[in-house]
């Protein structure tokens, strides 16, 4: 063997040593998110308990003043609203697209009614809220602080509220409020936290344990073997909104195990949304589904966007007004 020849070997060996230091590194250590807006928690969700695999926060407030989501809420058709909140907005006054400024909540899925705690920020008539409260339900102390348990009569639920202050309201369902009135003193799930600082500066947000959910929705993906494959080397999910000029900006990243499982899920999220492009291309299709849904489903398949870097994917998509006027627009009646 030359000298030139040992020379360009070790080069090359120390080249691909490094390279693989370098991948390995990056698939071992968190990396900043593809999505959102970074910055830290708001206050509100320090009053969340640590140990919940989903947690979510809304900027009500700042989504109220976005041009696109006025929009949204002006040109939404009349929906029925369900008869609990109805009795809750006759007798408390409070109404949540004008009075409700800031929500926290953590959620523990499974089973058919989930688990959470949440806590709302805004405007609340306390007085009337206590008194529908307490027509309802029940009363007791935890510590100084009054807890009211309310039986919802449409749902069967059962729901505990009670005021941190006159302007933050707590609430529970299916479990107490006793991780947010006595909370145990522990440490923040790091990768969660991690997570959380990635996207907490947007305007909506929301991050989970994908393992949770996966259980949580066993049932609607048994018959999808490839798919569950790909989805049980998800980690974590995170999901972010953000008004941006007269757009909506939506996001969902999933972070994987690893660089390759990352790589393959991609790879399948880029393939379905072209097979479902070609699927509207099909005019029985078309014909089947309505010219109109045809369109907007078509518009948001055309506008989505799966990037991939590392151990992450993402979908971006940009809702505009024109695809907001075409969704609202009356569909031609679909054809068999």
């Amino acid at each position: 063997m030359t000298k030139r020849t040992a020379i360009v070997l070790f080069l090359t060996t120390c080249i691909i040593l490094a390279a693989g230091i370098y991948f390995y590194r990056a698939s071992r250590q968190p990396q900043r998110s593809q999505i959102g807006t970074a910055g830290p928690p708001p206050d509100l969700m320090s009053l969340l308990p640590n140990n919940a695999p989903a947690v979510f926060y809304v900027d009500a407030a700042a989504l109220r003043g976005a041009p696109f989501v006025s929009q949204a809420i002006a040109m939404a058709p009349a929906v029925q609203q369900d008869a609990d909140y109805r009795l809750f907005v006759a007798q408390t006054g409070f109404d949540y697209t004008k009075d409700l400024d800031h929500v926290a909540g953590a959620v523990w899925p499974g089973g058919r009614i989930p688990q959470f705690v949440a806590i709302a920020e805004g405007r609340f008539d306390q007085h009337r809220i206590e008194a529908y409260a307490r027509s309802r339900g029940s009363a007791s102390l935890s510590g100084t602080t009054t807890v009211y348990t309310v039986k919802l009569q449409n749902s069967g639920n059962t729901l505990e509220m009670a005021f941190l202050s006159p302007t933050r309201l707590a609430l529970a369902q299916r479990m107490g409020l006793a991780s947010i009135l006595n909370p145990q003193v522990s440490q923040p799930d790091p990768q969660m936290a991690g997570h959380l600082r990635g996207v907490a500066g947007s305007a909506l947000f929301a991050v989970a344990r994908a393992a949770e959910l996966r259980k949580a929705t066993a049932q609607a993906t048994s018959g999808a073997a490839q798919l569950n494959q790909i989805l049980a080397q998800v980690e974590f999910l995170s999901f972010v909104a953000q008004p941006k000029g007269e757009n909506l900006d939506l996001a969902l990243e999933a972070d994987c195990a690893t660089a390759a499982d990352s790589l393959r899920l991609s790879t399948l999220l880029e393939g379905l949304r072209w097979m479902g492009r070609a699927a509207l291309a099909d005019r029985a299709t078309r014909r089947r589904m309505g010219e109109g849904y045809a369109l907007s489903a078509d518009s948001l398949l055309r506008a989505a966007v799966v990037t991939h870097q590392l151990r992450s994917t993402a979908i971006h998509l940009v809702l505009t007004p024109e695809m907001l006027q075409a969704a609202m627009r009356k569909p031609a009646t679909a054809r068999q």
